[in-house]
Parts: C-alpha cells; sequence; structure tokens
C-alpha cells in the first residue's frame, strides 16, 4: 500500500506599512501582527533584534508550522513608476526594411534600437533609485498586462521577515507586489476569499513575480560602486539638510515666543501698592507656624468623578464605550465593563475581534472626552496589569471611547 504524501500547508502573508497579515489556507483564517512604533517606523526597522525577537514570538502564537509562502508587498512599502510605452520604437524597427536596406543593415538596426531602448530604461530605472529615500535597497523592471513598471524596494524591512522564515524551515515561493495582483483585492480587500483566489491563480501572475525576475541589489553591476557612493552620499545629505533647517525654524519659533513675551511684559506697568496697605501689613501679626503637613493633591477616582456635578452637566456617563479584545483578553475585558458600568458609564460594550491582534494596549478617545476621564481610565487599566497609551479614535469609528486589549 503507497503511503499518500502530506501535503505541503501554503501561506500568504501581506506585509503592509504597520502590519502583517498571514493567511493560513489549511483553516482559512487571517492573524495579524501589529507593529510597535518604537520597532518600525516610517518603513524603517529602529530595532532589529527586538523585531525578529517579536515575529518570531507571533509565529509560535499563530502555531504556523513549515510550509510554502507567498509574500504580497502592499503598495505603501515599496516605490514604483512606470516607464513609457515603446511602441513608437517597435513600430519604426518594423519600418526598416521599407528604406531598401539589406537584411544585415535591418538587423543591425533593430539591434541598435532595442540597445538603445534598453539604455533608456536602465537610465529611467538609476534615477527613480535615486530619488528613494533608502539607501540599502532591490529594483528591478518588471512587464505586466504590455506595461513596464519600476519597483523599488526597502531591503532592509523585508528581508528579516525571510530570513527568519528560512531558518524556521518555511520556503518563499513567490513575492508580488500589490501593483501586480491588486485586482484580486479591489473590492473586498485582504479577505480569506481573497487570499485562497489569489494562492489558487498563481500562475496568472508569474510575469509579476520578483522572485522569477530575480530582483537585483542595487550594489551589484546594475550601478558602479562611485555611483552607490554618490546616491548614498547624497541620501546622507538631504537628511543633515533636513534636520539643520528643522532646527533652525525651531529656534527661530522660540526666539520670536521670547521677543513677544518680552514686549508684553515691558507693557504691563508695574503694581504699586498704596501706602495704606503698607502700612496695614505692616501692622499685622508674625505669621503662626502651623503644625500641620503640607496639602498633597490627590486624584478623585472613577466612580466620584462620573457622580459629580461637572460631569453630570457634560453629560459624561452617556459616552459610548466599546472594548475590543482578541486572543486570552476575553476576561480582561469583562471585568474592565463590570468596573466601568458600576462606576457610572451607561453605555459599555464588549467586541470579541474575530483575528488575533497584538501590539500595544490603546485607549482611542473623541474631542468630548475631558483629560481627567482619560487619566482615569489609564488608571483603571493599570490595576489589570495593562499599560496603555491614548490616541485619537478615528472618526470613521463613530465611538466616543474605544479600547483595544491586545493578546500580547
Amino acid at each position: 500500500m503507497k503511503l499518500k504524501k502530506k501535503e505541503v500547508e501554503q501561506y500568504l502573508f501581506l506585509l503592509q506599512r504597520s502590519q502583517l497579515n498571514v493567511f493560513r489556507k489549511s483553516n482559512g483564517k487571517i492573524g495579524t501582527w501589529k507593529f510597535d512604533s518604537k520597532v518600525v517606523d516610517k518603513l524603517e526597522i529602529k530595532d532589529l533584534d527586538l523585531f525578529i525577537k517579536t515575529f518570531t514570538a507571533f509565529l509560535n502564537q499563530m502555531k504556523l508550522s513549515s510550509g510554502e509562502v507567498t509574500l504580497l508587498l502592499d503598495s505603501s512599502i515599496y516605490f514604483t513608476q512606470e516607464i513609457p510605452s515603446n511602441a513608437d520604437a517597435k513600430k519604426t524597427a518594423d519600418q526598416l526594411e521599407n528604406d531598401g536596406d539589406s537584411s544585415a543593415q535591418v538587423d543591425q538596426k533593430r539591434s541598435l534600437s532595442s540597445f538603445e531602448q534598453n539604455e533608456a530604461e536602465m537610465e529611467a530605472k538609476r534615477k527613480f533609485v535615486q530619488s528613494v529615500p533608502f539607501s540599502n535597497t532591490y529594483s528591478n523592471i518588471i512587464e505586466f498586462n504590455k506595461s513596464k513598471l519600476i519597483i523599488v524596494a526597502n531591503r532592509d524591512l523585508y528581508e528579516p521577515i525571510i530570513k527568519v522564515l528560512t531558518e524556521r524551515e518555511f520556503r518563499v515561493t513567490h513575492i508580488f507586489p500589490m501593483a501586480v495582483v491588486g485586482e484580486i483585492f479591489d473590492h473586498g480587500g485582504y479577505t480569506p476569499e481573497a487570499a485562497l483566489m489569489l494562492l489558487h491563480s498563481i500562475d496568472k501572475y508569474k510575469a509579476g513575480d520578483l522572485m522569477q525576475s530575480k530582483m537585483v541589489l542595487d550594489t551589484d553591476p546594475t550601478t558602479s560602486a562611485g555611483d552607490n557612493q554618490k546616491m548614498t552620499a547624497g541620501r546622507e545629505d538631504k537628511k543633515r539638510l533636513y534636520l539643520m533647517l528643522g532646527t533652525f525654524f525651531a529656534l527661530l519659533i522660540v526666539l520670536g515666543g521670547v521677543i513677544f513675551w518680552s514686549m508684553r511684559r515691558d507693557q504691563t506697568p508695574p503694581v504699586v501698592p498704596s501706602p495704606a496697605v503698607i502700612e496695614s501689613e505692616s501692622l499685622q501679626p508674625a505669621a503662626v507656624e502651623s503644625d500641620q503637613a503640607p496639602l498633597v493633591e490627590t486624584r478623585v477616582d472613577l466612580q466620584a468623578y462620573l457622580t459629580s456635578t461637572e460631569s453630570a452637566l457634560e453629560n459624561i456617563p452617556a459616552l459610548e464605550v466599546r472594548i475590543d479584545c482578541s486572543g486570552d483578553a476575553d476576561q480582561q475585558a469583562k471585568k474592565l465593563q463590570a468596573v466601568l458600568s458600576n462606576a457610572g458609564m451607561q453605555n459599555v460594550q464588549v467586541n470579541r475581534l474575530a483575528t488575533t491582534t497584538y501590539g500595544p494596549v490603546t485607549i482611542k478617545v473623541s474631542e468630548d472626552v475631558p483629560l481627567l476621564l482619560q487619566e482615569l481610565l489609564v488608571d483603571e487599566l493599570m490595576k489589570l496589569d495593562y499599560q496603555a497609551k491614548v490616541q485619537a479614535v478615528d472618526h470613521a469609528e463613530q465611538i466616543d471611547i474605544l479600547v483595544v486589549l491586545t493578546a500580547g
């Protein structure tokens, strides 16, 4: 009896500016790893060791075993430019035979036209790579749907992901930019159905596969060593210039504020006490030292604040609160709901997310939420062993307070 060969697990990774989404074909589910801004910021990895450690923990949390990975690069993490069509050049080459030249002369002219076109494309790519604000990049020209695209990606951003996957016996078989496969995700976004559709139709997009086209490292013969040094030096000079300009304008603002404050102070007439006041103060007995302890400012608790007259006048208890939770944060979300409801909040709902979310715990608030209430909410989360930070809520959420409890 022949043993049935074990089917290889397939995954589709979508790398975006702020997160990594993973679709697993065997169970049809998507997991999400949100990047901490201290680790990844503006398409750059700030702490590589922590990035690799966190990514490894995410793979363990999701219980992802070895398999074949298709990596999809979102349009927010690479740069692209379309090369103008060379239809006119081809048309000119086709008309060479009408000039009465011999066959050898026609072939020579065709080769020259093709060479000039390739030279123009490489020059366009070189200039575009120089305009990208990264020094360690991969670039290539891919042909797709009868058009040519220059793709430039930050090598430092996605290579650590491939390295970790390779060490864990994953095999990265395809890398696609969203510009190539975007038609699948145009309507519903990155859903399990769309991800499965792409895995089933990989062959259709082979022309735009960056693994097949062998992306060229920009420090290879595509550009000379001198050109690369000039490109890197130019980018560093630009960064220094922007930093100097920012510092200069900041100093101008500070100087303007000092001058304005000085002018206001000079225009304010000094207060001279009347003789009567001076005389009455001189007749006052010396102040008697008190044995009482100095006053210490204390903050009211959440329940006292919500039941206060000030809170009632501003209709604070009626604010809508939603607690999003995932993973093992379900019990903590229910505890927080009970605490807020018992304190006086009237509209507190718990929403269990379909996918597991990782990253820092956040409190997202609208403009109607007072600063004191924000601080009290942070205190309540600290009692549940959460270190939370406050952010502005997205207007599309249509909620006053959104608490996001992540899985870790």
